[in-house]
């Protein structure tokens, strides 16, 4: 006989619906918590989530500029759902454990409680996983929400002893002065001063 049916056995069908209803609500809970530090890091470093890229037919600077203003509150409403959906998951999970614990006796209660802990801890991992791997591939590809460059379009090979700030190593391959690449790859060498 497995864990759930002694349950039901013990104390009824109505004793596992409220345990399998919390189990929803407090895995709604850690997605929606999980979704929302995820997006919240992406507006805090300004990059866009593919999901909520906005893609123009116009490929103008006006357009990217318009795109870019578009897609600021766009990212600002599911901030504001999964905060909603947090606050109500939190006040409805805090409900189904009282009642829940008025449901079982006193020596099993701990016993599902520990159950469900393990396996939302589990899920919680997994959820912040996922979202530290988007993270990281959204802010390697995009810098204040515009697409960094290709690394294949430049190399720059700085033989100098002077450290080069980004903006200095981006502007390099643009010098007018230097000869025009013959591949896609440029590589652009510092002498000593």
């Amino acid at each position: 006989m497995s864990f759930k049916e002694g349950i039901r056995r013990l104390h009824g069908d109505v004793a596992i619906q409220t345990i399998n209803s919390l189990t929803r609500l407090e895995k709604k809970h850690i997605l929606s918590s999980n979704h929302l530090t995820f997006l919240m890091r992406c507006r805090d470093q300004q990059v866009i989530p593919r999901g909520l890229e906005l893609r123009s037919p116009i490929q103008s600077a006006a357009a990217k500029t318009i795109i870019q203003q578009a897609s600021k509150p766009l990212l600002a409403e599911p901030i504001r759902h999964h905060r909603k959906m947090k606050a109500i998951t939190i006040t409805s999970i805090h409900e189904q454990q009282s009642t829940l614990s008025a449901y079982l006796s006193p020596e099993l209660f701990p016993t599902v409680r520990t159950a469900q802990t393990t396996a939302n801890n589990k899920l919680d991992a997994s959820t912040k996983s996922v979202h530290i791997e988007k993270f990281q591939q959204i802010t390697s590809s995009t810098i204040y929400g515009k697409k960094k460059p290709s690394p294949t379009m430049k190399t720059v090979v700085n033989l100098s002893k002077k450290q080069l700030t980004p903006q200095q190593t981006d502007i390099m391959p643009k010098d007018s002065n230097l000869p025009p690449p013959h591949s896609r790859s440029t590589q652009i060498c510092l002498s000593p001063t």
